[in-house]
């Protein structure tokens, strides 16, 4: 099956069908005897595109994965008295842990935008999603403080790939303001 006999019928799926007669395909443009395919950048692609229902979808998938990313990095300021009591850390140290997220998200957000690039940006949001619910699971279990920012670091690791999915180059120029 050939790509030109598909057609967009959702966000989601393709249906085979037939052009028409009358919907011969473009041929190139041809200026002083040569050839000349017409090119388009991709923000007059995305712009030609329009907003609808997939950058909706997107708005409501990636904008639910930030805040509950926001949350694990903001609950460190509801759990930092109860982790401080229970391994009788010095201000420092409770520093250290919130320092520790944001170190795991500084190490691995080149990589995960690397590693998105190469291999798509859904795979890497949804095992960014998943390592970070991991780890922040594991992080309720630590045995000791050293765990605890071990698992604070990879937590980081999660929110800054599953921050690379969330881009502005899938909207339009006109709809910028959203991004």
């Amino acid at each position: 099956m050939s790509n030109d006999k598909l057609q967009l019928v959702n966000s989601i799926q393709l249906q085979e069908f037939e052009p028409n007669e009358d919907e011969a395909p473009k041929s190139p443009t041809v200026q002083d005897g040569k050839e000349e395919e017409k090119t388009y950048s991709v923000e007059q692609a995305v712009e030609t595109i329009g907003f609808g229902r997939f950058h909706i979808l997107l708005f409501l998938i990636m904008g639910s994965a930030n805040i509950v990313e926001a949350i694990e990095i903001m609950l460190l300021a509801v759990v930092s008295p109860e982790v401080r009591c229970e391994w009788h850390l010095q201000d420092w140290q409770v520093a250290l842990v919130s320092t520790m997220v944001f170190f795991g998200f500084m190490t691995c957000g080149a990589l995960s935008g690397y590693v998105a690039d190469r291999y798509g940006r859904w795979k890497v949001v949804f095992g960014a999603f998943i390592w970070g619910a991991y780890f922040s699971l594991l992080t309720s279990f630590s045995p000791s403080y050293g765990w605890f920012i071990f698992l604070r670091a990879m937590v980081g690791c999660g929110v800054a790939g599953t921050s690379q999915g969330f881009s502005g180059c899938w909207v339009p120029c006109s709809w910028c303001y959203l991004a």
